[in-house]
């Protein structure tokens, strides 16, 4: 059978992967930062669109003259100050390690599940609006419903709706409110007024720090700006048009894997006094990665013990008069096989095949 030393060698990879919950959901969440613990700030304060990082930008050929095209529209949120809608967003990530072959038959090679998932209800009213689109919105929970199981464990089960749950840490996020400021290309630059919901949810407790992680700007920025548009000054797009984005994600003890989304605008119809596109993204691995994920790219031997496959894609509906995002759907699974053959001197024993897979699901539906 295979050597001991090298079986005992994916048994730590694999135990020290999964102390560390689905998809890094549970990571520390950070002190928020001073900035973010203001009152908000006057937009024209605000640091103006260039000079903020991971500007999107429409696919085009340097140098090569642009044809006039037919029925273009400007892909980008403009909203209307006092305007208030109401979003569904459920994240959920997971990750399962399976061994196959002849491993011994003992529950550290049994199947193993972490797993995350969030599913919100909140407001969102807009405060401030300019012309050039950057807005400020509040943000309020009016609902939620959250799992996390750690080693098919479950350590947090909490529903809003259930009367029994009314004293978990988790309900006081329940009327919470925080501000974030977005772009047209529905970049997230600013969160703040973080202060009093942390303070509400704070503790020690698994829930307590679920909720946490729930108002910690990290997460906050990815809820309301997975979505990338490409408001690049004016430009104007049409159906078949393309635009790209760097995203880049963090697997703990496996490193970052990095993508370019390549956004192709889908569909363009005016229906009634509404004018709404269909968008599709597919995106492909790229070695080009976020610049705060820099420290975290050399992530040491373990990744170059797996061979791996990923498939990263997602589709969104855009209401260009409103300025509201309709629906977007992005899903990202990615697995990883590490085999090792039997050795030769027992030919009765077959390969140990170490498996794990992740994924992260991001799907956000304004429900009116």
């Amino acid at each position: 059978m295979v050597s001991n030393k090298v079986l005992c060698g994916l048994v730590f990879i694999a135990v020290s992967i999964m102390l560390v919950t689905a998809g890094c959901a549970e990571k520390a969440v950070e002190t928020v930062s001073k900035p973010q613990q203001e009152a908000a700030k006057p937009m024209a304060q605000a640091a103006p669109a260039a000079a903020e990082p991971n500007k999107v930008a429409p696919v085009a050929e340097p140098n090569k003259p642009q044809p006039a095209k037919v029925g273009a529209v400007r892909v980008a949120l403009m909203p209307h100050q006092d305007d208030l809608t109401t979003y569904k967003v459920i994240t959920e990530s997971r990750r399962t390690i399976g061994w196959e072959g002849s491993v011994p038959d003992k529950q550290t090679f049994k199947e193993n599940r972490n797993e995350s998932r969030i599913e919100l209800v909140y407001t969102q009213r807009i405060m401030a609006a300019d012309p050039q689109g950057r807005a400020a919105a509040q943000i309020t929970i009016k609902s939620l419903k959250c799992t996390s199981v750690l080693k098919n464990e479950t350590r947090v089960d909490f529903d809003s709706s259930r009367p029994a749950d009314a004293n978990n840490p988790l309900a006081k996020i329940i009327g919470q409110s925080y501000a974030i400021e977005f772009t047209p290309d529905n970049r997230v630059p600013t969160v703040f007024d973080l202060a009093t919901g942390r303070t509400a949810v704070g503790g020690v407790s698994d829930a307590s720090q679920m909720g946490l992680k729930i108002l910690s700007p990290e997460v906050i920025q990815e809820r309301h700006g997975t979505l990338s548009l490409p408001a690049a000054g004016e430009d104007l797009l049409a159906q078949g048009d393309k635009w790209k984005k760097i995203k880049t994600f963090s697997f703990g003890l496996m490193g970052v894997k990095s993508f370019e989304k390549i956004y192709t605008l889908s569909e363009v119809k005016g229906t009634g006094d509404r004018q709404v596109v269909s968008i599709e993204m597919n995106a492909i691995p790229t070695v080009q990665i976020e610049e705060h994920f820099i420290p975290e790219e050399k992530a040491g031997e373990f990744p170059k013990m797996f061979d791996s496959t990923d498939s990263y894609k997602g589709q969104a509906v855009v209401d260009l008069t409103t300025g509201w995002i309709d629906k977007c759907r992005e899903e990202m699974r990615v697995s990883w096989v590490a085999a090792l053959p039997a050795e030769e001197n027992d030919p009765n024993k077959g390969p140990v095949v170490l498996q794990m897979s992740e994924s992260r699901i991001y799907d956000l539906e304004r429900v009116h």
